[in-house]
């Protein structure tokens, strides 16, 4: 919590233990600040910050327009907190891990967070799979600081929503438009229009195309010239050629 000309300001950790309510709650909240009113946020030391007052005073009337504890998901201090929690990580979970029987997810759930995979089986039941907030998040976060780097924006972000820096560095590389070589620029401080490169397969098939049209280049110099045209540092397009040749020579 900080405090600025006498008002409070909390970060996202500050709201969970103001409201009881859950982060992925917090983060569908915000997510849908155009139709619900949510209050903005201001960027203190990197991480996002609301004021609290207007916060209280705006969940008030969320809350009150919705009815509190007469619908899963308006979770406030009258309400289960702990029952919607894990609603939410069943949920979550779900989203994570489509292809995995549920079972499975329970036993992890239960190990992880307590309780018998028993209940957690019914809670995984009953929960819709959830839509992943990162994305939407990453994007975000990016749109507010064009010129930051992508590991500071990683960074920040892992502040304020958990997970390890490279895991928001992995969503950010999938939702990041990089330049091209027509636009210039560094993929990490300007952002151009989506290019052929964003994903894997996409990039491996660029090496695998460059290393056939310069067959004398050394690596390295394959790697700048992608680098260069496509965003992405030289040391990942030379792991990439390292794996192309490797496919190849299998």
């Amino acid at each position: 919590m900080k405090t600025i000309d006498g008002r409070r300001y909390a970060s996202r950790n500050d709201l969970i233990s103001h409201s009881n309510y859950s982060r992925a709650q917090l983060a569908n909240l915000w997510r849908d600040r155009d139709t619900n009113g949510h209050p903005p946020a201001v960027i203190l030391d990197r991480v996002m910050h609301w004021d609290l007052e207007a916060w209280d005073t705006w969940l008030a009337r969320y809350q009150h327009e919705r009815g509190v504890g007469n619908r899963r998901g308006a979770v406030g201090r009258r309400a289960d907190p702990q029952r919607a929690h894990r609603l939410e990580l069943a949920a979550a979970a779900r989203a994570a891990h489509p292809e995995t029987p549920l079972r499975d997810i329970a036993h992890q759930l239960a190990a992880e967070h307590g309780g018998s995979p028993h209940t957690w089986n019914g809670l995984l039941t009953e929960a819709r799979p959830a839509k992943d907030p990162r994305p939407e998040l990453a994007a975000e976060a990016l749109a507010a600081h064009p010129q930051w780097r992508v590991g500071a924006v990683a960074e920040m972000l892992a502040a304020e929503h958990g997970q390890s820096v490279k895991t928001w560095q992995n969503i950010l590389s999938d939702v990041a438009p990089l330049p091209t070589s027509e636009h210039g620029g560094s993929p990490h401080t300007r952002r151009g229009p989506l290019t052929e490169a964003r994903s894997v397969k996409a990039r491996r098939e660029l090496a695998a195309e460059a290393l056939a049209a310069h067959p004398q280049w050394r690596a390295v110099a394959v790697a700048e010239m992608l680098a260069a045209e496509h965003g992405y540092s030289v040391k990942t397009w030379q792991n990439i050629l390292s794996d192309v040749h490797r496919g190849q020579r299998d």
